[in-house]
């Protein structure tokens, strides 16, 4: 299942999207900002795929600014 968090550079927009993904809820995990923050939203990604990796769990985190990605 795939799952779009929209304002993922935010508190709790970053906690649901790394909630969502640690607990294997969901195969894909779009983290959507505005495009002002998009180098935010993906340093947010890399990060939370590094965590994921570390734990051994397989989940697609994507960040994007287009919301056609959702």
């Amino acid at each position: 299942m795939k799952v779009s968090v929209i304002g993922a550079t935010g508190r709790v927009g970053k906690a649901a999207a790394f909630s969502l993904a640690e607990e294997s809820v969901v195969s894909e995990v779009v983290l959507v900002s505005r495009e002002k923050s998009l180098s935010q939203v993906q340093g947010e990604a890399l990060d939370m795929n590094d965590a994921m990796a570390a734990k051994d769990i397989r989940v697609s985190i994507t960040p994007t600014s287009n919301f056609e990605d959702i």
